[in-house]
């Protein structure tokens, strides 16, 4: 998937090359997850997310010239895990169930749920363009048409996009319908559920 960048002339971050860096890079961008969610991007300092990390500043800025770069660096890895994830839902075999298609849609977002949050609270923040965002968006729905191909082959390529674009709308509530449900003891999850797995069964037909 794309990767969203903030300016043109942004630095960009330090790509590591070793495990012991790349385990560093990985607990930096937790550590600005939690301090972007907690006092908000513009709020959140570099010195903030270095001491949540337990790092030297110097490190930080090491692997992550600037505070824009480590919001990329979020929002990319959470585009990557989507992709990934979506891709391993495509691996599903021809006729496979049409609840274990659906379920793996929302069980996909409900793990992700925190990392959207955050995303998209980076990219509002930052009023990335809206053409970055629409390709996140394309390329997200072509993803989950090609899982539904993956389950249903007879299924052409325009209804599968269409069928992606509807799914695509359930799936950007769930990570909220999860806060819900947890703070109010609300059961939204279980409906947004049974209401996918409804919908995919009738688009895809029989297994």
């Amino acid at each position: 998937m794309p990767s969203q960048k903030s300016t043109a002339t942004s630095a960009a971050a330090k790509v590591p090359l070793r495990a012991r860096g790349r385990a560093r890079v990985a607990a930096l961008l937790d550590a600005a997850a939690t301090v972007f969610a907690a006092r908000g991007y513009e709020a959140a300092t570099m010195t903030e997310i270095a001491a949540e990390a337990k790092a030297a500043i110097g490190s930080l800025y090491q692997f992550f010239p600037s505070k824009d770069a480590l919001a990329d660096a979020l929002v990319e890895r959470y585009t990557e895990r989507l992709g990934e994830k979506l891709q391993g839902l495509a691996q599903l075999p021809a006729g496979a169930s049409r609840q274990a298609v659906a379920d793996g849609f929302v069980e996909v977002m409900l793990d992700l749920g925190p990392e959207r949050i955050t995303a998209i609270a980076l990219l509002d923040a930052r009023s990335i363009e809206p053409a970055e965002r629409q390709r996140f968006r394309d390329a997200t729905r072509l993803q989950i048409a090609a899982v539904l191909v993956s389950a249903a082959p007879q299924l052409g390529s325009e209804k599968a996009a269409a069928m992606a674009g509807m799914i695509l709308q359930v799936l950007k509530s769930i990570p909220a319908l999860a806060e819900e449900d947890a703070a109010a003891g609300t059961s939204f999850i279980p409906e947004a559920r049974a209401m996918l797995r409804a919908y995919v069964a009738q688009g895809l037909g029989p297994a």
